[in-house]
């Protein structure tokens, strides 16, 4: 069996360790290779250590023999220039792969597809199938945060004249990518690498599957269902409440839609409280005469198969609209904030419904501020609820007939409009409080200002 080989073709393919020091082409011999795969998380800690070392011309993890081009297989993947991002044939996404994978992928990731509408389908399987989007989208599949999952891998290559190479990663997405390289301290997402380990490592060693790739398929249509998500859920919506949404299109463009019992706090029940189940169908429209960031955060009752409320809508709507865009100090902030997105509600038959009523009622009771609880009480019916910035951390604004304007509460930073969080005192809501922000009720005047700094507002 012929002696295995290490060859430096160009300094910057170098693989050995600093300070090893080597000239010209010669041949380097692999003594052994060292390989630590430890787990840790919600759960019993796991580790894998192997040696396999060299007898010979023959290698071996204790007397067991390792195929020699297992070996040769690895050392070629560190041997590899560094991939700085995440490359589709690289991961072994392949026009083939995606054809064979797509349907199967689905069910594993969304058991429901299996009972999706056709068009739903078709357009998973288109998506899961376009290059161009992979392309786009699949970078994201190695940037979140997990908690209670802590892999880690490090592998040393060792060479007879004792120079070595390592490669080593502590991260929990598919193949554990990147891996920090000791050539030049290079970050390389090359799953060669990873599936050479694997295919190194016993069949039940840790973190042995999460390097192979498995699940990777289903990783992908997850990633991919979330970015066709909106259209996925339009098209749901559309085959359960068609009508209703070609009545809607009548005046607005549907943006977003979908059917669910969820609860905020303008909208929902709390089933958990033991409140019946409220379903409600749930669209993002808007008007081309809207600015670009403007649009109608619509909910309305889904009984029975049936959307309620629509012809209300389309006639209420129109004032709610009008007096978002007649607030001069408001209206210029839109215009020159596009990227601040500005939701205008409608739930049931109101902005300001009987659900956003109770929740203000009881958040303003909780600071100590009852009295802005009579002036939106009186005015409840001409109210608009204006929901500003990010989603699910967004600020809630009351705007009056008389363009005054109150800050209710707030989950996060963006939705502030012109001001920052400093500049309001905030209190714990009396529900619905999330990680940051709280209550305020902030008053603002017709010409745009704070009416009451707040060392003023009463404690």
């Amino acid at each position: 069996m012929p002696r295995l080989r290490f060859v430096a073709l160009f300094p910057v393919l170098l693989l050995i360790g600093e300070g090893t020091g080597w000239a010209g082409d010669i041949p380097k011999i692999v003594k052994e290779v060292a390989i630590k795969s430890f787990w840790s998380g919600l759960g019993n800690s796991q580790k894998t250590e192997l040696l396999i070392h060299k007898e010979k011309n023959n290698y071996y993890v204790g007397k067991k023999s390792v195929p020699t081009d297992l070996v040769e297989a690895l050392l070629s993947a560190l041997e590899e220039p560094a991939i700085p991002q995440p490359q589709l044939a690289n991961l072994g996404i392949t026009p083939q792969w995606l054809k064979e994978n797509a349907v199967s992928a689905a069910l594993k990731n969304a058991p429901n597809f299996a009972d999706a509408a056709q068009n739903q389908k078709e357009l998973f399987i288109t998506s899961y199938n376009n290059l161009d989007l992979l392309n786009k989208i699949v970078p994201s599949m190695f940037l979140f945060t997990r908690f209670d999952d802590y892999p880690s891998v490090e592998v040393v290559v060792t060479f007879e004249d004792g120079s070595s190479v390592e490669a080593n990663s502590h991260l929990w997405y598919e193949f554990m990518l990147p891996w920090k390289l000791s050539r030049n301290h290079e970050t390389s997402y090359n799953a060669d690498i990873s599936r050479a380990l694997a295919a190194l490592m016993p069949k039940k060693a840790t973190n042995r599957e999460r390097l192979a790739g498995q699940g990777f398929d289903a990783a992908l249509a997850k990633t991919v269902m979330s970015y066709i998500d909106a259209d996925w859920k339009l098209l749901d919506a559309g085959k359960r409440a068609e009508t209703a949404l070609t009545e809607i299109r009548r005046k607005y463009s549907i943006e977003r839609a979908e059917i669910n019992p969820y609860h905020h706090p303008e909208y929902g029940t709390a089933t958990y409280k033991g409140e019946p189940e409220e379903m409600n169908l749930h669209a993002t429209v808007r008007k081309p005469t809207f600015p670009p960031n403007v649009t109608d955060a619509l909910v309305l009752r889904y009984v029975k198969g049936e959307v309620e409320g629509i012809p209300e809508f389309l006639k209420k709507a129109q004032k709610y609209e009008d007096l978002t865009l007649s607030v001069p100090w408001l209206s210029q902030f839109i215009l020159e904030h596009p990227s601040v997105e500005v939701r205008i509600s409608y739930v049931h038959d109101l902005s300001f419904g009987d659900k956003a009523m109770q929740v203000f009622r009881n958040d303003m009771h909780a600071i100590r501020k009852d009295f802005l609880i009579k002036d939106a009480e009186a005015e409840k019916s001409e109210l608009v609820l204006l929901i500003v910035g990010t989603e699910y951390a967004e600020t809630y604004w009351l705007v009056f007939p008389d363009k005054r304007v109150i800050l209710w509460r707030y989950g996060g930073p963006s939705g502030l409009l012109k001001w920052k969080d400093t500049d309001f005192s905030t209190k714990r809501c009396s529900e619905y409080q999330g990680v940051f922000g709280g209550c305020v009720g902030a008053v603002v005047s017709t010409g745009g200002e704070l009416a009451q700094s707040k060392k003023a507002m009463p404690d």
